[in-house]
């Protein structure tokens, strides 16, 4: 399901020049941070003017928002495609998407993105709510995947089971970095977080309220 933020943020153009613009907006937030992002960056990084840049994203506000949809429905296009070679089968399709995401965490450029992103966050009153909107597409997402592997959960039981997955996995940034005394092999954590997800939908169904 594709993601766009609501009114004032218009769909950004989704032509193959702004997609460019727009993964050269996504490196150029990952080396240098917010402080670093600004039109003229990205535009040098993607090989445009900054005339060009506008020409989609008049302002910098606006190349943000149109950033972070793009990210969104990058996930989306990945989803997408692991479910074509999986069977019909909502268990398999939740470990399917469970796997992709912790081993994105090992991505460097993962790490720097969603750690700036949290940093910005926190400062920027304007981008927390762009944020909170991404973010809450993001929990809807796991828990249609979560309803799909046990339909006998409630609505309710789905999204609780997603928040405390995505807060499981993104939390695990912070143990994932070459460097960390905590860091697991990538098949042990596959391993860790599928049995902790395992147990979290292994709870009884609660009846609808």
């Amino acid at each position: 399901m594709r993601f766009e933020f609501p009114l004032p943020h218009p769909p950004f153009d989704n032509s193959p020049r702004a997609r460019s613009i727009l993964r050269a907006a996504r490196e150029v937030f990952v080396r240098r941070g917010y402080a670093g992002f600004s039109i003229r960056a990205v535009g040098r990084a993607a090989g445009a003017s900054m005339g060009a840049v506008q020409n989609f994203f008049p302002t910098k506000d606006r190349l943000l928002a149109a950033m972070l949809e793009y990210v969104a429905n990058e996930y989306e296009a990945v989803y997408q495609r692991l479910f074509r070679k999986l069977p019909v089968n909502g268990e398999a399709r939740l470990y399917a998407v469970i796997d992709y995401l912790v081993d994105d965490l090992w991505r460097e450029d993962t790490r720097h993105f969603f750690v700036g992103l949290w940093a910005l966050g926190v400062h920027d009153a304007r981008a927390r709510e762009l944020i909170n909107q991404m973010y809450a597409h993001h929990r809807r997402n796991i828990a249609m995947f979560i309803g799909g592997a046990r339909p006998g959960f409630s609505d309710a039981q789905c999204y609780e089971t997603a928040l405390l997955i995505g807060a499981l996995i993104e939390g695990l940034i912070l143990f994932t970095a070459p460097r960390s005394p905590h860091r697991l092999s990538r098949v042990s954590l596959r391993r860790s977080v599928r049995e902790a997800v395992a147990r979290l939908i292994a709870a009884p169904a609660q009846p609808p309220t």
